[in-house]
């Protein structure tokens, strides 16, 4: 009897949760596909790029989506069993209210794992991906372009290209001017081995009355007097979102003594990914023992209603709180556990009296 009724929970539960999570991302997709179709995924992303970016959509927003999904399921499944009066056939069976909770109440820590896992392992990994499959997309609209670049040098000389690959580093069909009487093109130059190596090399200098004229050509040379002008700027930090606990403590070690608004963001937004995971948890001791008293007159789609109001003012305020923990308003910690606290505790002692 024990195990019969634990499956049949659990099926009855799944089957929704399962449902409602494919239709809340295959919504997601079609809006973001619509709007996206022109300036992101251009003729040079295949389908299976798209695939593949919006796989790793999907393990960005499931931190979003899991909850919504699960409060949803949660209202829907003990409506379903309540208006077959098969709660009532449980509890006049023995079984306690957490008894017969128990399967959803463990799926809700499953999904708490899940969550914990998905941060620290998989979406810095979709952060990869995701930009590998963005910057291929700005390759394209820059092949399609008609536009000429142009970098100045810090010894006042000029570079002209056509395109700058950043995996590879490489500037492709490039003018060097040296000065109004001296110039180098290149087929495309390269940063190797500390120094500026180009490739299929000529270079020009004015003569008077007869214009430019070739000088000398190489098909590779080192240019030790060219300025190096790759990895002069800051490498671009991935963002605060697609960071694992890992590198975001490491970062905070990092930054401890600096005490600048970066630790302090880095540090919210620890706290903010720490605890977000157990939203779904909360949301099944906020509305499980609510949605077991048994009313004729008691409607579902008031109650789901009530469900997602509760999950966005949720959201909402514990983003407003970590906003203002990231400008030293609120201590990390206060921001980030002070809902859970204030809305959990009461629920969770009314969840153990049942």
């Amino acid at each position: 009897m024990d195990l019969i009724y634990k499956r049949y929970i659990f099926k009855t539960f799944i089957v929704r949760f399962s449902l409602i999570l494919f239709l809340f991302f295959c919504f997601y997709l079609l809006i973001d596909f619509a709007l996206n179709i022109k300036s992101s995924f251009p003729s040079a992303i295949s389908l299976n790029e798209i695939a593949y970016y919006y796989f790793f959509e999907l393990i960005v927003q499931l931190e979003l989506l899991i909850p919504l999904a699960f409060i949803l399921s949660l209202i829907q499944t003990l409506f379903y069993l309540n208006n077959n009066l098969e709660l009532v056939a449980f509890q006049a069976s023995g079984l306690s209210k957490i008894q017969i909770l128990r399967p959803i109440h463990t799926v809700a820590w499953w999904m708490t794992i899940l969550l914990f896992l998905n941060t620290q392992l998989l979406i810095p990994k979709a952060e990869s991906k995701v930009a590998r499959i963005q910057k291929v997309s700005k390759k394209s609209k820059e092949l399609n372009s008609t536009q000429i670049f142009q970098k100045q040098l810090n010894d006042q000389s000029l570079l002209i290209y056509s395109e700058y690959k950043e995996v590879e580093e490489r500037f492709e069909d490039v003018y060097w001017i040296l000065s109004r009487d001296k110039l180098w093109h290149f087929e495309f130059l390269e940063f190797e081995e500390g120094k500026m190596i180009g490739y299929l090399a000529n270079y020009f200098e004015k003569k008077e009355y007869e214009g430019f004229g070739l000088v000398k050509s190489h098909e590779k040379i080192s240019l030790l007097e060219m300025p190096i002008i790759f990895h002069e700027g800051k490498k671009q930090q991935p963002s605060l979102e697609f960071l694992s606990f890992t590198q975001m403590l490491i970062k905070q070690v990092k930054d401890f003594e600096k005490q600048t608004l970066t630790y302090h963001q880095v540090k919210s937004r620890f706290w903010h990914k720490l605890i977000l995971p157990f939203f779904t948890p909360l949301l099944f001791y906020l509305f499980s023992i609510p949605c077991m008293h048994y009313n004729r007159q008691k409607k579902s789609y008031k109650t789901i209603a009530l469900g997602i109001f509760t999950f966005v003012s949720l959201f909402t305020l514990f983003n407003a709180l970590s906003i203002l923990s990231e400008h030293h308003v609120l201590p990390a910690a206060v921001a980030s556990i002070g809902p859970f606290m204030l809305f959990g505790l009461p629920s969770i002692y009314r969840y153990l009296r049942s």
